[in-house]
């Protein structure tokens, strides 16, 4: 399954790096344990315990529904980028009901987050974790709009 979630993550890099060109922003560097660019997170067993991983990818694609459908609005004067990101909201939903069924959790009610790990709420809150840089040096942890920054400046943060 998580096999042909990250196919499907690729080819939405793809598509949006194609349609955004030069507007598109540069590959991020994440650091997937939460340690702020230490690698030694809360989080730091994500790619050798299963349990992680899901817990991890949950709030991820969660996070990504999210995104979506938050910023539908400001694409309605493009019909033909509102339907492709649309369409690729509906591929992170279903992404995220996987997740939570793999996981053996209920569907999203109103707020709940169902049983994701406490440091994944920062990110669900819209709250970005530090990332390393291109530069090497680590970025603060911040609150943000997120995509909506980013659609403004005419970018989406690939």
């Amino acid at each position: 399954m998580f096999d042909q979630i990250r196919k499907h993550e690729v080819a939405h890099v793809e598509f949006l790096r194609s349609t955004l060109g030069g507007r598109a922003a540069p590959k991020p560097t994440f650091d997937y344990t939460g340690g702020m660019g230490r690698g030694n997170g809360p989080f730091a067993d994500v790619f050798s315990n299963p349990r992680t991983f899901a817990a991890l990818a949950q709030a991820f694609e969660d996070t990504g529904v999210r995104a979506y459908k938050g910023q539908a609005s400001f694409l309605m004067a493009n019909k033909t980028v509102l339907q492709s990101a649309l369409r690729i909201h509906s591929v992170e939903a279903r992404h995220a009901a996987q997740v939570r069924r793999l996981r053996g959790q209920r569907w999203i009610v109103r707020d709940s987050r169902g049983t994701s790990p406490t440091g994944t709420a920062r990110v669900l809150r819209g709250r970005t974790t530090s990332s390393t840089s291109s530069s090497g040096r680590s970025a603060r942890a911040r609150k943000t709009p997120g995509l909506r920054r980013a659609a403004h400046q005419g970018q989406v943060l690939i």
